[in-house]
């Protein structure tokens, strides 16, 4: 196959074919011949202009979408995990617990509860927002696109809009026997 014919295949492929697309054509300017490495640089770059063009196009589409249709939206474009789902429910059903407490919940040490809540916002950041800014990290802040964080208490609570969404895909607080 030549490389327009595979160039052209590029918007029907998956996202998994086009890494793989990606990693074999870097491997071919890693060790072939001058032709062969001219034509990866070239497959190279119509996969991130193709990449780029979705981007814009998602963008341009989650504009148009409240937050909580925007996060409904990511977790159907990239379906939550069962660990997604365990920090979800712990949050949900811990409002205002630290990392440390929502970890214990879990059954898991340290503060591994922010780590995996952080990846899961991270993972679809290009369906929701910018995540805020933590000066004190120099790093961008990936829990709280979904979650507020109270400096004073070091405690988490799931945003409204969050709330909201996940409540449509089934995850909602348990009840207690206060409430």
């Amino acid at each position: 196959m030549s490389i327009d014919q595979l160039i052209a295949k590029i918007p029907s492929m998956s996202d998994a074919e086009r890494r793989s697309m990606r990693d074999n054509a870097s491997r071919k300017i890693e060790s072939s011949n001058a032709e062969q490495r001219s034509q990866a640089q070239h497959l190279l770059d119509a996969l991130s202009a193709h990449e780029a063009q979705e981007a814009l196009e998602l963008m341009d589409y989650a504009l148009g979408l409240s937050k909580s249709q925007r996060i409904v939206e990511a977790f159907r474009a990239r379906p939550m995990t069962d660990t997604d789902r365990q920090v979800i429910q712990t949050l949900l059903d811990n409002p205002g617990a630290t990392s440390k407490t929502l970890s214990e919940a879990l059954r898991w040490g340290g503060q591994s509860w922010h780590l995996h809540f952080g990846k899961m916002c991270e993972a679809r950041k290009e369906y929701l927002w910018p995540a805020p800014y933590a000066e004190h990290r120099d790093a961008n802040f990936y829990s709280g696109i979904l979650a507020d964080y109270n400096e004073e208490t070091s405690g988490f609570t799931m945003k409204a809009e969050a709330i909201e969404a996940f409540s449509g895909m089934g995850l909602r607080p348990k009840r207690t026997s206060q409430s």
